[in-house]
């Protein structure tokens, strides 16, 4: 390949040297002499009116064929009214006749093999143009913005239309393509808004990105048997496309390749198509039903989203993914069947389907992902599939009217708000024997009654979240008893233990010991308070908690002149102490016989006194629940809670 270029560039470059540019007749030429052939050129002062190239140009007593156009030999020639090209000429030049705004109308010789890239682009008053058979290429944007343009007929040879060809031909209404094109390129009548109709030849294989794309006043194509994907944006925007036909060739329908589509009410897919692709129909209003052929594997991203007219749709069993959005504000969509194929349905996938009001989630979906049917506020009842584990974030939120839910015996996690403002709900059925974890506002209602399995009462009834529930049966709608309350435990001290009990066999005791003497600091001494704060409950399976039981353990000095240390080593010698309350009564255990003890108020008030007898004492008072008593023990003073 190398040693060829360098030889076409050996031929070319002695005869590019010896070019030399003329005026002749008010034609600018570069002229090859080796050759004798000419190549028009640019005008410095741009040509203006009606301009005819000969076929030949006498110059210093030779005749040169004109063979050329080129590149940018007339652009930003506004006054060129009319241009007469010869049949000598065999190749015009990119940009040629670009921005030559008040040209009408080119007859391109049959010499002409091909039309180069920009050619006539922007030639806004070119009403007419014919091209050859003899024309096999037409280039990147060569007729782009011809906005006047009406008609065109592409030739039979044509076996490659460029890039943006005639992108933006506001005016074109007729096209004829040859049955040679094999490819269309990206944009190449993008735009053309009067267009009404387009055959796609068996011959086209490929098709560009945004081909057709807003051709507003397209009402009807015909898409050839050769082409194997609809790319993205192809009939974005075709606004009086009533309906469609995709042949069995195609394999995928691309990203937004329909979208805006708003009068479209009929898609036929063919059985070839695997893959809808992200938007792929997205805000095609006026689509009131589409049937998806067996073979479609995966339906994307908001593939129909916003497609309002949309009322039912057919879903085969070979499709095991929707994609988020898929179906997203059909506000006409009345029901829906899931195949037993799908494994996997995306975030938001029927959200703001109002008018839905029936749903069959098959049992081979595990997960209902985040406000994958948020707002469907048509949804009376619901039944969830046995195998379903996770349901997200706003799954079913703003159902409004759902009245009845069953959770299968499957679910483990049901994440916050998955069932909020779903505020008619009369009943919910849950399946599992272990209460599912929920948070607090995964329901924002909980006077709904709730129906269990009747061995699990007791546990939803104790559950953290569950039991928030105020009315909790059994599945069969009988009632069932309220749970026994575990005893209150009790809390003892003694040889360095503490001990809990409970009049309730086989609890648990969940307590929790803290401690003011842990902290961190700067300063250079530090009080002492050698006390603990102690709570505790009891807990059982199928019981409710009982209450917290409190005690504070205390160390009372028993030589108090030892307090106030200054030595660096000292050994004091302590008893432990503990302090409990039960409404005013104030009981205490481990004090030395002969000790003064007395409760106080905050306020300084005495409350009652005593002296400890057979290691403890018991003293009643007047304090309330929730106050807080000071209770001096000999020396000691600590404050207690009262409960």
């Amino acid at each position: 390949m190398r040693r060829n270029l360098l030889l076409l560039l050996s031929v070319l470059l002695p005869l590019l040297a010896s070019a030399e540019t003329v005026e002749i007749d008010g034609i600018y030429y570069n002229l090859v002499s080796k050759i004798k052939e000419a190549e028009v050129t640019s005008n410095p002062n741009k040509y203006k009116g009606i301009i005819n190239i000969p076929e030949s140009v006498l110059y210093n007593g030779s005749t040169y064929s004109v063979t050329s156009i080129g590149e940018s030999a007339f652009q930003f020639c506004a006054g060129l009214t009319s241009i007469t090209i010869p049949n000598s000429v065999t190749s015009i030049g990119e940009s040629a006749f670009s921005y030559c705004s008040s040209l009408t109308s080119v007859t391109i010789p049959g010499s002409v093999t091909s039309i180069s890239n920009y050619t006539f682009s922007d030639c806004t008053c070119l009403t007419s143009v014919t091209i050859p058979n003899s024309v096999t290429s037409i280039g990147e944007s060569a007729f782009d913005g011809c906005s006047c343009l009406t008609s065109i007929t592409i030739p039979n040879n044509v076996t490659n239309i460029g890039d943006c060809a005639f992108e933006n031909c506001s005016g074109l209404i007729s096209v004829t393509i040859g049955n040679s094109v094999t490819s269309i390129g990206f944009s190449a009548f993008y735009g053309c808004s009067s267009l009404y109709t387009i055959t796609i030849p068996e011959s086209v294989t490929s098709i560009g990105n945004c081909v057709f794309r807003d051709c507003s006043g397209l009402t009807s194509i015909t898409i050839g048997i050769g082409v194997t994907n609809i790319c993205d944006w192809t009939f974005s925007g075709c606004t009086s496309l009533t309906s469609v036909t995709i042949p069995n060739g195609v394999t995928s329908i691309d990203y937004n390749a329909f979208s805006g589509c708003t009068g479209l009410t009929s898609v036929t897919i063919g059985s070839g198509v695997t893959s809808i692709g992200n938007e792929a129909f997205s805000g095609c209003t006026g689509l009131t039903s589409v049937t998806i052929p067996e073979g479609v594997t995966n339906i994307d991203g908001a593939a129909f989203s916003g497609c309002t007219g949309l009322t039912s749709i057919t879903i085969p069993n070979s499709v095991t993914s929707i994609g988020s959005a898929a179906f997203m504000d059909c506000t006409g969509l009345t029901s829906v069947s899931i195949p037993n194929s799908m494994t996997s349905i995306g975030s938001s996938a029927f959200q703001g389907c109002i008018s839905l009001t029936y749903v069959n989630i098959p049992k081979s979906i595990t997960i209902i992902n985040e406000c994958t049917f948020m707002g469907c506020s048509g949804l009376v009842s619901l039944k969830l599939p046995e195998g379903l584990k996770i349901i997200k974030s706003q799954a079913f939120s703003d159902c409004w009217n759902l009245e009845s839910l069953t959770i299968p015996s499957t679910v483990e996690f049901i994440y916050q708000e998955a069932f909020a403002n779903c505020s008619v709900l009369s009943v919910i059925n849950a399946l599992p024997a272990t209460p599912p974890f929920i948070y607090i506002n995964t329901f924002s209602n909980f006077n709904v009654p709730l129906k269990v399995p009747a061995e699990s009462v007791g546990t939803y009834r104790t559950h953290n979240v569950w039991k928030n529930f105020k009315n909790i049966k059994t599945i069969d709608g009988s009632e069932f008893p309220d749970p026994e309350k575990c005893a209150t435990p009790t809390i003892s001290y003694s040889n360095g233990e503490l001990s809990f009990d409970c009049k309730t066999e086989g609890v648990e005791f969940v307590y929790e010991i803290t401690d003011d003497d842990i902290k961190k600091g700067y300063t250079a001494k530090v009080k002492l308070t050698a006390t603990y704060t102690i709570t505790v409950y009891a807990t059982k399976a199928g019981y409710e908690n009982s209450e917290v039981a409190t005690a504070t353990l205390c160390w009372i000095d028993v030589e108090p002149q030892t307090e106030g240390i200054e030595d660096a080593v000292a050994e004091v010698k302590a008893l432990p102490v503990l302090i409990q309350s039960h409404g005013g009564t104030i009981s205490i255990q481990g004090a030395k016989d002969g000790t003064e003890i007395s409760v106080f108020s905050v306020n300084g008030m005495k409350q009652a006194s005593a002296t400890s007898c057979n290691g403890g004492a018991t003293l009643n008072t007047s304090l309330l629940p929730g106050s807080v008593a000071i209770v001096k023990i000999g020396e000691k003073t600590v404050k207690v809670a009262i409960k």
